[in-house]
């Protein structure tokens, strides 16, 4: 299942990607793939979800990618460390 931001994953964001990760879940659905191509901003509460996602699909045994963001997503990555610990790709993968 692929999710696409654009503009600000932050607290803004919340509830919906909470909608898509309450679905992912109820459908079963095994591979996440975030796509934060389009994301100009991200924040702790953002960062929080993505771990929060990566946690969920491992717990499952599945796999999860975070595709890469923009200038100011991947120096908020980088910064924090996360760029190390997250599954950040260039693209979408083929599944």
């Amino acid at each position: 299942m692929v999710a696409r931001a654009a503009g600000d994953f932050d607290l803004s964001a919340v509830e919906i990607y909470g909608q898509f990760l309450e679905r992912a879940e109820s459908d079963g659905v095994g591979d996440v793939i975030v796509d934060l191509s389009d994301v100009t901003f991200l924040d702790s509460t953002g960062l929080r979800m993505l771990l929060t996602t990566d946690r969920l699909v491992r717990e499952r045994d599945q796999r999860f990618w975070i595709v890469r963001g923009g200038p100011s997503v991947q120096k908020v990555l980088r910064v924090t460390g996360m760029d190390g610990v997250l599954p950040v790709v260039d693209g979408i993968p083929d599944l």
